[in-house]
C-alpha cells in the first residue's frame, strides 16, 4: 500500500484510497507561492514503496502540538508592560502591529514575526522599535535583555492526545523529530512537561548554531541527516505556510497543514498535500489502512469529524455586554457594596452605608441594583461618586480621595461563589458557534477579571474578540467606538452585528454604531420600561436565537426560545419607571435621575437633546466652566473635546517630567506653525496648542506665575471693566489650594493644587543667590506681594503628578448627572438663528452631528476661538466674503491682537556631574530608575518639571514692574526638548514680558480643518529687539555670579564669540522662539474700541447666546505664565454666567520699587 497523504476538506477525510499517479495530489499553482524552491521536488517520481510508511514525522510545536496563542498572547502582553515599567514607553501598539498580534482577538496573524521568527528575530526587532522612540543601539538592545523572559512553560496547552499518538508512530518504527524556532531550554522544558520527550529522536531549536530561518528547508535536511533518513521518507506537519513551505524546500515526502494553530484553510491549502484539524488525525494518512484499524481498537481511538457550520443565519456576529447579561449582576456585585460601605463607615466613623446605596444603585428593599453608576459606569466613575460624598459629609478634598482609594483597594470585587451565569449562556454560546457566527464580549471590567470570568464559566474558548475597560483604545458606552473595534478586528460589516445587554448605555452603544439590532436583556438592573428602546427586548441571552438564527431552529432543552417580551420595530422614546423616582438612567455615559421621559441620543446626524450650555474645547478654560456651570443642578451642559481623554495610564501626560514627550506629539495637540516670520531670519516657528482634556494644561511645564497687579489694572484701563487687579485677586484665591497655606494672596480650599519644587537641587540654590548677588532682591513669592526679584516658583503639580484643569475641575464633576462630555468630537461651526446662538455643529466618527444649546461658549483657546468665529461668519467682513463664507456679524477684531512671549535660552556647561544629563536615554538604567521610582511612589526626578527656581526683573530704569521673567533649568534642552544636551550643563529662559510687535490670525479656507494663517510678527519693533538684546546681557551677568564659580563651564549659548549688539541680535533672530503663551485674539474691552471682540463678561458683541472664555479675551498680555490667569478668568466669568454677583474686591497691599530711576 502507498504512503498515502490525500486531499481533504475541512474536517473530513474524504477517501482512504490513494489520488495521483503515486498517491500524492497534484498542486498546479505550487510554484506560485512566495518563497518556495521546487527545483528538488520531483512531484511525479515514487517516494516511498508501494507498501511502505514514512521513516520520519517532523512537527512544528507551537500550533501544531501546543495552542500558541494560550502560550504566546500572554507573553506578548507581559513583554509590552514590562517594557512600560521599566522605560515609560508604551510602544505596546507598535510591537502588536510588528510582532503580529490582534489584541482585540488575543490572537496571532499568520505570516507575521511573532508566528514565524526565532528568538533573536524577535529581540531584534525589539530593538528596533526602541531605536525608533528615541534609544540608542545599545540601550535598546540592553532594554530587551533586561525585560526578556522565556515563555512560560506552565502556560502549555496540548491540541489532542500527543502521547497517544507519539506512542503509535514509535510502535509502527516511525522516527519523530521536532523542529521550533524556540530556545533549546524552552523546547525541552515544554517536551518533558508534555511527557513527549523520550519519544523524539531529533529536535533543531530556534538558537540552535547552523540552524536558518523558515521557509528555508535547511532544518529539516538537517534533521534527516542527523538521523540519515533521505528528506523524501519524511512528512512534515506544521501550521503555517511557512511550515509548509519549509518541507517543500527540503523535499519533503509529504507537508500536512493542522487548523489548530493560526494558519488557515486559505493559507495552508495552496501549498499543503493536506490539511486536517489536528494531528491525531495525520494517522489514517500515514498508516496502511489495516495498520490504522488496528491502532483504532487497541488504543480505542475516537475519531474526530467537525460538523460544518448550519446554514440560514441572519446575523454573522454578536456582541455581549458581560455584567447582567451573561452573568448576574446582582450576586457578583452586593458582596462587594456590602464591603465597601462597612470599610468606608470604618474608614471615616460616618454612617454612610445609605448614602452610598442610593448614590451607586443599590436598593436595600429588593437587595439589588438599579441603572446607574456601578451598572453603567466604569472604576472612575464610582470612585468620583464617592469622593463626593465623603466630601459633602465634610472630608477634605484630598482626603476623601485617599480614603476612597485605602478602601477600594481592600475590595475585590468577586469570587467563585459569587460568579454565575445567567440565562444559559454557555448553550448559546454552543449553539451559535454551530452556525458559525462569531462571537465579541465589550465590558469595562478589567482584561484579566474578565478573562478569568469567562474561562471559569467555560465561556472563553468561543469568544472570538473582546473590549475590556481598560484597554487603550476603549471608550465607554455608549459610544460607538468599541462596536466599531470589533467589527473591524471580525472584518464584520456593523448591519450584520447585533448587540446584546441589560442597560441603556449598551443598546445606546449599538444604536449609534448603526449594528442590525440591538437585544435587551432583563437579567440586569433594567426593567422593560426602561429598555423599551432596543429593538428587542428578551428574558435572557438565550433569547437572542431566534433573532440571528434561521426560523426552523431548533429549540434548547427545555428552553422556550420563542419567547419575545417586545419586538418594536420603530425605534421610539421610552419613558421612566414612574414608581422609582429617583432611578438613575444613563444618559451618554453620565448617570442622570430620572424625573422626565428620555429621549434619545444616539442618532448618527444629531442628537435631541438641548442643552442649557454646550462648551466648546475642555482645555484650562473648559474644564473650570464645565465644573461651575454644573454646580448649578438646573443646568445641563455639554463639553465638547477635539482631542482624547487625558487617560490616568498615559503617564506622558501625568508625570511632571515627562512634558516634553507630548509637546510635540500630534495626538494631544494641535501641532499648529507660524507663517514665515519676516523679522526672525524667515523662520516658521513650531506653536503646539493642546487637544486632549486639559488642554495646554496638560502639555506646559506646570508653571504657575500670574502676572504684574498692574497688568490687571491696566486691562481695566484698556476698557475690561471689572477685570483691576483687585478684582481678579478674589478668584484666583477661589481657584487655588497652595501647599503653604492660605494668606491674602495664596488660595487654601480652591480645586487647583500649587506647591513648590522638591529636589533641592543645589543649582536652584545658586541661581537664586546669583540673582540676589546681582542686586536683584528675594521674593518669597512672585505671586503675593513683591513679584519683583528671584525665589522658588510656584508649579501645578501635586503630590508628584501634574495637576491639569482636567485633574483639578473636570474630573471631580464627571459623575454630575447634569454633565456630558464628548471626545474626538471636532467642532466646526456655530450655528444661528438669525442673531442668536442655538448650538454647534461638529464632526465625531467621520460623521457630522448638531446640538442645540440656550447658550454657546468658545473655550477653544487664542487660536482655535478666533478660528471658529471667523469660520461661523464673526469677524472680519471683506475677509470673510474673500473665503465665501457668509457674514453673520461684521467684528473685525476677531484673530487681531495676538500678542505672546518669546524665550531665549543661555546655555552653560557645568564643571560638576550634578545636572540632569544623566537623566536621559544615553543613560537608560538611569531612565529607569526615574521612572520606576515615580510609579512606584510618585517621588524622584520624575516628580517634578524641574524649573522649580526664577524670577522676574525689570530691563531698564523708567518701567513700573518686570519685563523680563526667568526660568533656571538644571540641564539643557533645544527645539522644544526635541534636542537634548551632549554634556553636563544648565541653561536660564529668558523671556520678554510685554512685546509691543502685534500679530494676527486668519483663516487659510473655509475647510475648519485648515490650520489657520497664525503670524505672531515677532520681532516688528525696535524696543521688542533691545529688550531680547538687553536679556541677554542681564542674564550673562547673573550667571557670572560668585555662587556660580563652583559650577561655571565655557558658555554654550549664545557661546563666548558672539558679544556685540550684531552679533546678540543675530543670535536672538536664529534662537529665539516662543514661550508657548498666544492671547488677545478675542480682545475684551468697551464697544467704542473696533477691535474688541466681547464684553466684561466674555459676550460676543452683536450676539445673542454666544461667549467666548479663555485666554484670547486678554485686552494685553500679563506678565507671567498664561494658565493660572486663564483659570482666574474662567472662574470670573462662570459666576456671571450665573448671574451671581462677583466676589468682593480685594485690597491686598502690592510692592512697588522705591524709584524708578535705577533699573534694580
Amino acid at each position: 500500500m502507498m504512503f498515502r497523504i490525500f486531499e481533504r476538506t475541512r474536517g473530513a477525510v474524504v477517501s482512504w484510497g490513494r489520488s495521483g499517479k503515486h498517491g500524492f495530489p497534484r498542486l498546479t499553482d505550487f510554484s506560485t507561492v512566495a518563497g518556495a524552491d521546487t527545483s528538488n521536488n520531483d512531484r511525479n517520481g515514487p517516494l516511498i514503496g508501494q507498501d511502505d510508511i514514512p521513516k520520519l514525522v517532523i512537527f512544528d510545536k507551537n500550533g501544531t502540538l501546543t495552542d500558541f496563542n494560550a502560550k504566546w498572547s500572554p507573553w506578548i502582553q507581559n513583554t509590552t508592560m514590562r517594557i512600560r515599567d521599566m522605560t515609560g514607553l508604551d510602544v505596546s501598539g507598535k510591537v502588536y502591529d510588528q510582532l503580529g498580534f490582534c489584541d482585540l482577538t488575543q490572537k496571532t496573524k499568520p505570516g507575521l514575526l511573532l508566528a514565524e521568527a526565532t528568538v533573536t528575530e524577535i529581540k531584534h526587532h525589539l530593538i528596533d522599535i526602541l531605536q525608533k522612540e528615541g534609544m540608542n543601539e545599545e540601550e535598546a538592545a540592553w532594554t530587551v535583555e533586561q525585560i526578556w523572559e522565556e515563555v512560560d512553560s506552565e502556560r502549555l496547552v496540548k491540541l489532542d492526545d500527543l502521547v497517544t499518538l507519539f506512542r503509535i508512530l514509535t510502535e509502527e518504527g516511525i522516527k519523530i523529530a521536532v523542529a521550533t524556532r524556540e530556545s533549546r531550554t524552552s523546547a525541552l522544558q515544554a517536551m518533558k512537561n508534555l511527557g513527549l520527550r523520550q519519544y523524539i529522536s531529533a529536535m533543531v531549536c530556534g538558537d540552535d548554531v547552523n540552524t536558518k530561518a523558515r521557509p528555508s528547508g535547511h532544518n529539516i535536511k538537517l534533521i534527516c541527516q542527523m538521523l540519515n533518513i533521505n528528506p523524501q521518507d519524511t512528512v512534515l506537519i506544521g501550521d503555517t505556510a511557512n511550515d509548509m513551505i519549509m518541507g517543500r524546500n527540503a523535499g519533503a515526502g509529504a507537508v500536512v497543514g493542522v487548523l489548530s494553530g493560526i494558519g488557515t484553510i486559505e493559507d495552508l491549502k495552496p501549498i499543503a498535500n493536506n490539511t486536517v484539524n489536528s494531528v491525531m488525525e495525520v494517522l489514517p494518512l500515514i498508516l496502511p489502512e489495516a495498520k490504522f484499524r488496528e491502532c483504532v481498537e487497541r488504543h480505542g481511538l475516537v475519531a474526530k469529524k467537525k460538523e460544518a457550520h448550519l446554514p440560514g443565519r441572519k446575523k454573522s456576529l454578536v456582541i455581549f455586554d458581560k455584567d447582567g447579561t451573561l452573568i448576574c449582576f446582582h450576586s457578583m456585585w452586593r458582596p462587594w457594596i456590602m464591603k465597601l460601605s462597612k470599610r468606608l463607615e470604618n474608614a471615616t466613623g460616618l454612617k454612610l452605608a445609605d448614602t452610598v446605596f442610593e448614590r451607586l444603585g443599590f436598593s436595600k428593599e429588593t437587595d439589588k441594583f438599579l441603572p446607574g453608576v456601578v451598572a453603567e459606569g466604569t472604576q472612575t466613575d464610582v470612585q468620583n461618586e464617592l469622593f463626593k460624598i465623603l466630601e459633602e459629609n465634610g472630608i477634605s478634598h484630598e482626603e476623601a480621595r485617599s480614603t476612597v482609594q485605602r478602601v477600594w483597594d481592600g475590595c475585590e470585587v468577586q469570587d467563585s461563589e459569587s460568579l454565575k451565569s445567567v440565562g444559559d449562556v454557555l448553550p448559546t454560546f454552543k449553539k451559535l458557534k454551530q452556525y458559525g457566527i462569531r462571537i465579541a464580549v465589550c465590558t469595562s471590567d478589567s482584561r484579566q477579571g474578565t478573562m478569568e470570568t469567562l474561562d471559569k464559566l467555560g465561556l472563553m474558548e468561543y469568544v472570538d474578540a473582546l473590549v475590556c475597560g481598560d484597554d487603550a483604545r476603549s471608550e465607554t458606552k455608549p459610544s460607538p467606538q468599541n462596536a466599531y473595534t470589533i467589527c473591524d478586528a471580525l472584518n464584520v460589516d456593523p448591519s450584520d452585528t447585533v448587540m446584546v445587554g441589560d442597560t441603556l448605555a449598551d443598546i445606546g452603544m449599538g444604536r449609534s454604531a448603526n449594528l442590525g439590532a440591538t437585544v435587551a436583556v432583563l437579567t440586569g438592573v433594567c426593567g422593560p420600561e426602561e429598555l423599551a428602546d432596543a429593538d428587542h427586548v428578551v428574558p435572557s441571552a438565550i433569547h437572542v436565537l431566534p433573532i440571528v438564527l434561521p426560523d426552523d431552529h431548533h429549540n434548547l432543552g427545555n428552553v422556550d426560545t420563542s419567547t419575545n417580551l417586545s419586538v418594536p420595530q420603530t425605534r421610539s422614546y421610552s419613558t421612566c419607571h414612574q414608581s422609582s423616582p429617583k432611578l438613575l438612567i444613563a444618559r451618554n455615559s453620565r448617570y442622570h435621575q430620572c424625573n422626565q421621559p428620555i429621549r434619545r441620543q444616539y442618532s448618527t446626524n444629531s442628537l435631541s437633546k438641548k442643552y442649557d450650555y454646550v462648551i466648546v474645547g475642555a482645555g484650562s478654560a473648559g474644564c473650570v466652566l464645565a465644573n461651575r456651570l454644573t454646580e448649578d443642578q438646573s443646568k445641563n451642559v455639554l463639553l465638547l473635546e477635539a482631542g482624547p481623554k487625558d487617560y490616568w495610564w498615559n503617564w506622558k501626560i501625568h508625570m511632571p517630567a515627562a512634558l516634553m514627550y507630548n509637546l510635540c506629539n500630534d495626538n494631544y495637540n494641535w501641532f499648529y506653525h507660524t507663517v514665515p516670520q519676516k523679522n526672525v531670519d524667515n523662520r516658521v516657528m513650531y506653536q503646539p496648542r493642546g487637544r486632549v482634556w486639559g488642554g495646554s494644561s496638560s502639555l506646559n511645564a506646570m508653571v504657575y506665575i500670574r502676572g504684574h497687579a498692574l497688568d490687571y489694572d491696566r486691562w481695566e484701563s484698556e476698557g475690561a471693566r471689572g477685570w483691576s487687579y483687585a478684582n481678579c485677586l478674589p478668584y484666583f484665591k477661589k481657584s487655588q489650594t497652595h501647599e503653604l497655606g492660605e494668606n491674602d494672596y495664596r488660595g487654601g480650599s480652591g480645586p487647583l493644587q500649587v506647591s513648590r519644587g522638591k529636589t533641592g537641587h543645589p543649582l536652584h540654590k545658586a541661581f537664586i543667590e546669583a540673582g540676589v548677588q546681582a542686586g536683584y532682591p528675594y521674593t518669597e513669592d512672585m505671586n503675593g506681594f513683591c513679584q519683583e526679584g528671584m525665589g522658588e516658583m510656584d508649579m501645578t503639580i501635586h503630590k508628584g503628578r501634574r495637576w491639569n484643569t482636567s485633574q483639578a475641575y473636570l474630573r471631580p464633576a464627571l459623575s454630575r448627572p447634569n454633565l456630558d462630555t464628548e471626545t474626538k468630537a471636532f467642532t466646526t461651526r456655530v450655528l444661528f438663528s438669525d442673531d442668536k446662538a442655538t448650538g454647534v455643529e461638529y464632526e465625531q466618527n467621520g460623521e457630522l452631528k448638531r446640538i442645540e444649546a440656550n447658550e454657546v461658549i468658545l473655550s477653544g483657546g487664542a487660536i482655535n476661538s478666533p478660528q471658529l468665529l471667523m469660520l461661523s461668519g464673526i469677524g472680519n467682513a471683506d475677509e470673510l466674503k474673500a473665503l465665501d463664507i457668509p457674514v453673520q456679524t461684521h467684528l473685525p477684531g476677531v484673530g487681531e491682537n495676538l500678542q505672546d512671549h518669546l524665550d531665549l535660552y543661555i546655555q552653560q556647561k557645568c564643571v560638576k556631574p550634578i545636572t540632569l544629563y544623566t537623566a536621559q536615554w544615553k543613560f537608560p538604567h538611569n531612565m529607569v530608575k526615574i521612572g520606576l521610582q515615580w510609579l512606584a511612589t510618585r517621588t524622584g526626578w520624575g516628580a517634578t518639571a524641574h524649573l522649580e527656581s526664577g524670577g522676574l526683573i525689570r530691563s531698564r530704569p523708567g518701567i513700573a514692574h518686570p519685563d523680563i521673567q526667568y526660568h533656571f533649568l538644571p540641564s539643557v534642552v533645544l527645539d522644544h526638548g526635541r534636542t537634548s544636551g551632549n554634556c553636563h550643563a544648565y541653561q536660564v529662559h529668558a523671556s520678554q514680558m510685554r512685546q509691543t510687535s502685534i500679530g494676527n490670525i486668519k483663516l487659510k479656507s473655509k475647510n475648519p480643518k485648515d490650520h489657520p494663517l497664525i503670524d505672531p510678527n515677532y520681532l516688528a519693533t525696535e524696543i521688542d529687539i533691545w529688550e531680547l538684546r538687553q536679556s541677554v546681557k542681564l542674564s550673562r551677568e547673573i550667571l557670572a555670579q560668585k555662587a556660580f564659580d563652583e559650577y561655571r563651564g565655557e558658555e554654550i549659548s549664545p557661546g563666548p564669540s558672539v558679544v556685540t549688539d550684531d552679533e546678540i541680535d543675530a543670535w536672538v533672530r536664529q534662537a529665539t522662539d516662543t514661550a508657548y503663551h498666544p492671547s488677545c485674539t478675542c480682545k475684551m474691552g468697551s464697544t467704542d474700541d473696533p477691535m474688541t471682540v466681547v464684553d466684561n463678561q466674555g459676550r460676543v458683541l452683536g450676539i445673542d447666546g454666544l461667549r467666548v472664555v479663555d485666554s484670547s479675551i486678554m485686552p494685553s498680555v500679563v506678565s507671567g505664565n498664561l494658565n493660572g490667569p486663564t483659570v482666574m478668568i474662567a472662574e470670573k466669568i462662570a459666576d456671571a454666567i450665573r448671574g451671581r454677583d462677583p466676589l468682593p474686591p480685594s485690597d491686598a497691599a502690592v510692592w512697588k520699587p522705591e524709584t524708578l530711576e535705577t533699573q534694580r
